[in-house]
């Protein structure tokens, strides 16, 4: 969501796409890859999450508490769009975790807390605030009435209580998460680390940083169990903590872990280095995995609050899909493939590039829809609709990147300690041996 290939300290400030050489004047730190592939994934994922929503609110996905009988055959497809959300968390998951977990494995210094939680500030704190405040301004003022109401959502502290989402902010529970992620992260860490170095040899260490993670996804199925036992109720604001989501965020430190080693040389799981040989293939596994959850194998396709069983499906169908689409994205030079090319092709690396603000802006521009043209919830004409939001989601993306984000971004070598560029750090010496080419682009 507002993770941008940007962790570890200040070095290369070269062209996205390039690797910069060990030993860059600028720093001592470690040489920096960035990510295009995984760049252009973001966008794909934005348009999901934004296909989603407009299904849901024009109709088509079902809902008993909208009255909403919805599309049978566009339900299922519109309803497994939220899939994109699970890739955020994922990809979070990866780049996040990346740089702490290749110092657990290498013996070096992990990112010094202050400078990566400024980073993680910079990115996402500016252009929600205007989001949040263009939100409580012209859609929510009728559901204001103190203060608190003000602040909890400029704070993000939204989803610790119950049904008090703003209109236009709707989406923005998942930032909550993704922000309670970021705080932990280096506190799971330090720990993780100084378990895992008890280890001898980079295979062990690496062993036990996947048996942590494996419990971790684990516990958060047990916290769905919890969250969607009938006795909660429908939608308990415990369903938006982080721990139901952990499982995602493993599943994308599970990935880095993976592929630190794979740049070291280092064997712990023959799958991974064969989805990084066969991109096309695990992609055509996620369409295949995405076709199933759109049958009777997968859920109702509806918005109604899940049962346990459902809620676990939806988990495991989301997982693989995900998994499987951001996987081969990970290494930290690719064979060149289909999948990369359309990765890194121009408007889907642009996509990318703004993704952060069609997830922001997107929900307000449906709700404003709504508010504004005093059409009744779910009655919008499905291609109208979609056009119109895709439309003003993508200007109003555009107008935040390059008014906020990008000026924002500008203040990372400062406060965060690392160049203006997008980029993740990788082991110094070991990037030519991770595959026979960089990512195409």
């Amino acid at each position: 969501m507002g993770e941008e290939n940007d962790l570890g300290r200040r070095e290369y400030t070269g062209k996205p796409g390039d690797t910069a050489p060990v030993g860059h004047a600028q720093s001592a730190g470690p040489p920096r890859r960035f990510f295009r592939s995984i760049e252009g994934m973001r966008g794909i994922a934005a348009l999901m999450i934004l296909l989603y929503h407009v299904g849901v609110y024009s109709g088509q996905v079902g809902s008993s508490m909208w009255n909403q009988s919805g599309n049978t055959l566009g339900a299922a497809v519109l309803a497994n769009a939220e899939a994109g959300l699970p890739i955020f968390f994922l990809l979070s998951g990866m780049l996040l975790y990346r740089p702490f977990v290749t110092a657990a494995l290498t013996d070096t210094a992990p990112p010094a807390p202050r400078p990566y939680l400024w980073r993680r500030a910079l990115r996402i704190l500016p252009a929600f605030w205007v989001l949040a405040v263009a939100s409580l301004l012209l859609l929510a003022r009728p559901t204001l009435h103190g203060v608190w109401d003000v602040v909890r959502p400029l704070l993000l502290l939204h989803i610790y209580q119950q049904d008090v989402l703003p209109a236009g902010m709707g989406q923005t529970w998942s930032l909550a998460v993704e922000v309670s992620f970021y705080a932990l992260l280096p506190l799971f860490s330090v720990a993780c680390t100084r378990w895992a170095r008890r280890a001898g040899d980079t295979a062990a260490r690496a062993r036990r940083v996947l048996w942590v993670l494996l419990t971790v996804a684990v516990l958060s199925a047990g916290w769905t169990v919890l969250s969607h036992l009938p006795r909660m109720g429908d939608y308990p604001f415990i369903y938006l903590w982080l721990p139901e989501y952990l499982t995602y965020f493993a599943a994308g430190m599970a990935v880095a872990t993976l592929s630190v080693c794979l740049q070291l040389g280092v064997r712990v799981w023959e799958p991974y280095r064969w989805l990084m040989a066969h991109p096309g293939t695990s992609w055509v596994l996620a369409t295949a995995a995405f076709v199933c959850a759109c049958t009777p194998l997968g859920t109702p396709h509806t918005i109604d609050y899940p049962s346990v069983p459902q809620a676990l499906l939806t988990k495991l169908w989301f997982l693989l899909i995900s998994a499987l689409l951001v996987a081969p994205l990970t290494a930290t030079a690719a064979p060149r493939s289909p999948v990369h090319t359309f990765l890194g092709s121009r408007p889907v690396q642009f996509c990318g590039r703004i993704s952060y603000g069609v997830f922001l802006w997107h929900l307000f521009v449906l709700d404003g829809y709504y508010a504004w043209s005093h059409t009744p919830q779910g009655t919008a004409d499905f291609v109208p609709l979609l056009g119109l939001v895709l439309v003003a989601s993508l200007a109003a993306a555009t107008l935040s990147f390059y008014a906020v984000e990008r000026p924002v971004m500008r203040l990372r070598p400062r406060l965060g300690r690392a160049p203006v560029t997008r980029s993740t750090p990788v082991v110094p010496g070991a990037a030519a041996a991770a595959a026979p080419a960089n990512e195409p682009g």
